[in-house]
């Protein structure tokens, strides 16, 4: 499952919608039972592909 917060994640829906996907896609490479939660905008890398956290 992927989770994603607006505003927290994304400043419109289509951004909410990408990164709640990325999430997704996050949780399902990771193996099943997985909860994957957005990356804040804020803390993407200058440049790169937003790095995933895991839930707790």
């Amino acid at each position: 499952m992927g989770v994603a917060h607006a505003p927290l994640h994304a400043a419109s829906v289509q951004e909410l919608y990408a990164a709640v996907d990325a999430a997704l896609y996050q949780a399902e490479r990771a193996g099943r039972d997985r909860v994957e939660v957005a990356v804040s905008p804020v803390l993407r890398p200058a440049g790169g592909l937003p790095r995933q956290r895991s839930a707790p």
